[in-house]
């Protein structure tokens, strides 16, 4: 019969040797995805800045050489001093000595210089919130890369699923035309034995040139699909592709399930949901580490001086001479409140769009 007439030729263009398969299709568009690329540097790029976070938890250390020269001046003198040769009450008839009080100028001035600041309200109000915020944008755009994956993977199925339909209409479109054709030479036959009348041979003709454009439109049909499983796949022009499945077999049943069920399942397990929470938490713990801006700072700092001449040793001598310092700085930047303001309503706003 005709339906079995089909159902064979059908059959005889799935299951193709080497052909292809919708799992194949999905595993090749990942593969060459584009996108996917571009999810992959986002998610190096906040492993960047999730490394740059944690490096916010070291004290900051500073090595300075600096070498200065100065403009020569008039040598300064306190005058002439007058000295006895022992220590103690001068006594009548003792000697005095007359001095001549000044001090060198050393031109050429060296310093190296160590410190060490340790930010310590920061660890607290500020790193600790960025290096949140940091660990959130990374999940985030680890969530991202599986969407953009999946999608991938399922746009390039639902175009080897088209492309495979389309294939199989073009043949059932041929059939159909055979069919119409037949038929028609029959009605002609039959209105040679002047047993049919014109507008019924008329009828049968109609239904050929249908057929005919249902063919056309099939043709049609598989070239644009089969054109969009190659961008898709990144294949060259010319690449043909076989049925390497059979579409025929039949489906297993699908469970069903409640909507608001189907909600909570889309809820708690798509990457897109996680996504967008990673986000919102990013957007929070930003906030926090913005706000932290408006108050005080408290940092301690240490240094390690080795200087010749040093400014602490008094007059100056032309060696090296090693100090060092300690303590604590408390700062405030009047002119942060309102930048810090201002950055915080914006991530206000932005969270409100996620």
């Amino acid at each position: 019969s005709d339906a079995q007439q089909l159902e064979q030729r059908l059959k005889a263009l799935m299951g193709k040797p080497g052909g292809l398969t919708a799992r194949q299709a999905s595993a090749r568009a990942v593969a060459t995805s584009n996108e996917l690329k571009a999810s992959e540097a986002d998610v190096k790029s906040a492993a960047a800045d999730k490394d740059q976070a944690e490096v916010g938890y070291l004290p900051r250390v500073t090595l300075t050489a600096r070498y200065t020269r100065l403009s020569e001046i008039d040598t300064q003198s306190l005058g002439t001093l007058v000295a006895t040769t022992q220590p103690g009450p001068v006594a009548a008839g003792q000697p005095l000595i007359g001095v001549d009080l000044s001090f060198p100028q050393i031109l050429d001035q060296y310093l190296l210089q160590a410190n060490v600041t340790v930010p310590l309200t920061d660890y607290f109000l500020r790193t600790n919130h960025a290096n949140r915020a940091a660990g959130h944008n990374l999940q985030a755009a680890k969530y991202r890369q599986q969407v953009t994956k999946r999608s991938a993977a399922l746009q390039a199925q639902l175009a080897y699923y088209g492309w495979a339909q389309s294939t199989l209409a073009e043949v059932v479109a041929e059939q159909t035309l055979e069919q119409a054709q037949a038929h028609y030479k029959v009605a002609e036959a039959a209105r040679k034995a002047d047993t049919l009348t014109r507008a019924e041979l008329m009828r049968f003709d109609a239904q050929v040139a249908n057929a005919e454009l249902l063919l056309e439109r099939a043709r049609s049909g598989k070239e644009i699909n089969a054109d969009a499983l190659r961008t898709l796949l990144h294949d060259p022009e010319d690449e043909a592709y076989s049925i390497g499945e059979e579409l025929l077999t039949p489906l297993p049943p699908l469970k069903r399930s409640k909507t608001s069920e189907l909600q909570r399942r889309a809820q708690r397990s798509r990457p897109e949901f996680k996504a967008l929470s990673e986000s919102a938490r990013a957007i929070s713990s930003q906030r926090k580490a913005v706000k932290a801006s408006t108050l005080p700072r408290l940092d301690a700092f240490g240094n390690a001086y080795y200087a010749n001449p040093h400014q602490r040793v008094f007059p100056q001598q032309d060696k090296w001479t090693a100090s060092w310092d300690a303590g604590l700085q408390l700062t405030y930047v009047i002119n942060d409140l309102p930048t810090a303001n201002a950055s915080a309503r914006a991530l206000d706003a932005k969270q409100a769009g996620v």
